[in-house]
């Protein structure tokens, strides 16, 4: 993940190291979720970044499955990766599509 945060461009820092430092440890947040580096709208990021952490997922299960051999640990893994896929992308539609406000609110002065 640390890979996404150097390849995103980051300037927050005044010399090279303390930015690699940064860039760590965003990296490390970025193992647990999405956290938006740039202004501006950020849902081709963000949809990019779940497309590549979904991806992993399933990936890493699949090749426990052939390492280990399909059994029902493999299977389980599946079942729970897919259902905690299915209700995280559900819960972050909801949100997005009935709490999050997305439009600016424009107050008159």
């Amino acid at each position: 993940m640390t890979l996404w945060v150097v390849f995103q461009d980051t300037d927050f820092c005044q010399s090279q190291w303390e930015e690699r430092l940064y860039n760590a440890i965003v990296g490390v947040i970025y193992c647990f979720c999405f956290f938006n580096l740039k202004e501006g709208r950020s849902r081709a990021r963000a949809s990019a970044f779940y497309i590549v952490v979904i991806t992993e997922n399933f990936v890493f299960v699949a090749v426990y499955g052939l390492v280990v051999g399909t059994n029902g640990l493999c299977i389980g893994g599946f079942a729970i990766v897919g259902a905690g896929t299915l209700l995280g992308l559900s819960s972050m539609l909801l949100y997005y599509r009935l709490v999050k406000v997305l439009r600016y609110i424009h107050s008159p002065l």
